[in-house]
């Protein structure tokens, strides 16, 4: 067990509460792995409880913040994963400066996940669960040039309850992903437009658990800073 600092990077909401991770922050001022500080509850998510630090506000985008950590705990395809002390707060350090994410970007000219095939409302995000072995990482940040976020109502859901998704190019592909930041998703639902178009959006992009219906895993947009 150990206290890890970390840049918070990803505060998104998935069934069951929440999920938070970021990169380590090591005490010479470099950057470590990644880290998603999950529970031992059947759906590793993070609760509010949990995500309220010892100030009393809830973490939230580039929040500097020291966890109490216990074993790994990796599962699937998400090797990032670390179990968190329970009943320890959360603590506060500062805030990260957005100019110095450059030095966390992934950069590449290939497609993160090159295993995901297009479904009805996305693209590009859907990844079958035979080909998550070969998945090393699942959580990355990226800056593409634009990026544009259509809020729609969805078939899936109940007249009034709106869904965010974000069309991009990165990678040389072109994605249609699910917006599940916790208070950017909100943000643009209730503002009820249709599309917002963002320049240099810097975006957390995660690979989810596995979808038990659909025997996939879908990438998601977990973080999105603009």
């Amino acid at each position: 067990m150990a206290v890890r600092r970390i840049v918070c990077l990803a505060n998104s909401y998935k069934f069951g509460g929440l999920c938070v991770a970021g990169i380590e922050l090591m005490p010479n001022g470099s950057f470590g792995q990644w880290i998603r500080p999950v529970t031992n509850r059947s759906s590793r998510a993070i609760n509010h409880f949990e995500q309220t630090c010892t100030d009393g506000t809830p973490s939230r985008l580039l929040d500097i913040l020291d966890i109490d950590f216990g074993d790994a705990f990796p599962e699937n395809h998400q090797s990032e994963n670390i179990l968190i002390k329970s009943g320890k707060k959360w603590k506060k350090i500062g805030r990260f400066p957005p100019a110095n994410l450059t030095q966390i970007l992934h950069y590449g000219n290939e497609p993160l996940w090159p295993y995901a095939k297009r479904i009805s409302n996305g693209q590009s995000d859907e990844i079958p669960a035979d080909k998550l072995p070969y998945i090393k990482i699942s959580l990355a940040l990226i800056r593409p040039t634009s990026a544009m976020v259509r809020v729609f109502q969805s078939r899936y859901k109940q007249k009034g309850k709106l869904d965010a998704r974000v069309r991009f190019e990165w990678g040389g592909e072109l994605s249609n992903l699910k917006l599940i930041d916790l208070q950017k998703s909100s943000n643009f639902q209730n503002e009820c437009a249709v599309e917002y178009s963002l320049k240099n959006p810097t975006m957390c992009v995660s690979v989810g658990e596995i979808f038990i219906p659909e025997n996939a895993a879908y990438k998601l947009i977990a973080g999105l800073i603009v």
